[in-house]
């Protein structure tokens, strides 16, 4: 990905080093529901988002993420075995930032939902990155708006989009179209249910194929994402 951080140190293993199911080269992406991923990498790291308490990881991850404080994304109560806690707001106001090395995955965030209160900026929602195996895996959650110049810049390349579909709790399909015209990634898998699915079919199917997994995991690569975009369904 070509978002480089100052400061953030590489992680080196070695060739042999295997703790996971998951392919050299390849990410792991499971849907369970809602809004929440389980994002698993070739070295063993895990991310499960947007972690509510209810909608569960198959295991424990390393991390879990929590876009936005709303309590079918975000729990206060989270087991003590999970090493990474990232909200996507900072509850004490301001700008939340995050940006950490698990294994072999970097997971960084982009804030949105940006508003003002007394001269002082906050965000109400992040989009989640986790890249790994040469992979970019976005996740927009409660997105509430078409992205500026700077986020766009700010994601860099995305290979997989995370988008929520409904259609009125987080954006109009119209805006959401919008965003992944911006982001342009290679696989877009919806999430975030609703009343407007078939709305959003009937719109994003005038641009892109729309397939369907009976799966609720996807093994992927670079060589193995689709050279023009797509949308997957799990």
């Amino acid at each position: 990905c070509p978002v480089a951080v100052a400061g953030l140190s590489p992680v080196l293993l070695p060739a042999a080093y295997r703790t996971s199911a998951v392919p050299a080269g390849h990410l792991s992406i499971t849907f369970s529901g809602h809004a929440s991923f389980l994002i698993e990498t070739p070295g063993g790291a895990s991310v499960f988002t947007d972690y509510n308490g209810y909608v569960r990881p198959p295991r424990i991850p390393d991390a879990v993420t929590m876009n936005i404080s709303h309590d079918t994304h975000y729990t206060d109560f989270v087991e003590p075995e999970i090493k990474y806690v990232l909200r996507g707001w900072d509850p004490a106001g301001g700008i939340v930032r995050h940006n950490i090395r698990i294994k072999d995955a970097r997971v960084r965030n982009v804030p949105t939902n940006v508003t003002e209160l007394s001269g002082k900026l906050s965000n109400e929602n992040s989009i989640f990155v986790v890249e790994a195996a040469d992979l970019c895996v976005a996740h927009l959650s409660h997105l509430h708006h078409v992205l500026s110049k700077g986020q766009v810049r700010e994601l860099g390349r995305v290979d997989v989009l995370l988008v929520p579909i409904d259609g009125a709790w987080t954006m109009s399909h119209q805006e959401l179209m919008h965003v992944i015209g911006q982001i342009e990634p290679a696989l877009i898998i919806p999430m975030h249910y609703g009343s407007g699915v078939d709305a959003f079919i009937a719109l994003a199917s005038k641009l892109y194929p729309i397939k369907r997994d009976t799966a609720n995991t996807l093994i992927f690569s670079l060589r193995t994402l689709p050279r023009k975009t797509e949308v997957l369904f799990l």
